[in-house]
C-alpha cells in the first residue's frame, strides 16, 4: 500500500540525515545491517547512495499526498468538479486509490477515470433531470 512505502519513504530520508553525522558507529551498523539483511556496504556513502536511490524510486511512483493516510480527492474546500454528482461520491469511491500513485506513472487510468466520470454525470443528468448536455 502507499502508506506502507511511506513509512519506507520517511525511514530511507532518516537514514540519509543520520548516516552523516555517525562516525566510528557506522561500522558497527554496516556489520549489523549485512548481518540482517544480507546488503554489503563498502562504507557509508555506498549505504547513502543505495537509501537515496530506494527514497527517489518511491518518490517517482508514490504520490507524496499518499503517505497521508487521509489522502482523497484533491479538490479544495469539498468543491465538486462536477454539476451533479457530488464531489463525496468521489470521495467514497476513489479514496482507496487516488492521490496515491502519480498521476503521470498512469496518466492512461486517470484520463479514463475523468472519462467515466464525465460519462457518469451525464447519464445522471438525463436519467435523474431529464436534462441532456
Amino acid at each position: 500500500s502507499a502508506v506502507v512505502f511511506g513509512e519506507i519513504h520517511k525511514a530511507l530520508t532518516a537514514t540519509c540525515r543520520v548516516i552523516p553525522q555517525l562516525d566510528e558507529e557506522v561500522d558497527a551498523l554496516l556489520t549489523l545491517l549485512e548481518y540482517e539483511t544480507g546488503l554489503s556496504f563498502v562504507d557509508s556513502d555506498a549505504l547513502l547512495e543505495a537509501c537515496q536511490k530506494a527514497a527517489d524510486c518511491i518518490e517517482n511512483v508514490v504520490a507524496s499526498e499518499a503517505y497521508n493516510a487521509d489522502a482523497t480527492r484533491d479538490v479544495p474546500g469539498g468543491e465538486s468538479d462536477y454539476e451533479v454528482v457530488p464531489n463525496s461520491f468521489f470521495d467514497r469511491n476513489e479514496c482507496d486509490w487516488r492521490g496515491r500513485v502519480q498521476p503521470l506513472v498512469a496518466q492512461s487510468h486517470y484520463a479514463e477515470v475523468e472519462r467515466t466520470a464525465r460519462e457518469l454525470e451525464k447519464v445522471v443528468l438525463e436519467d435523474f433531470w431529464g436534462l441532456t448536455s
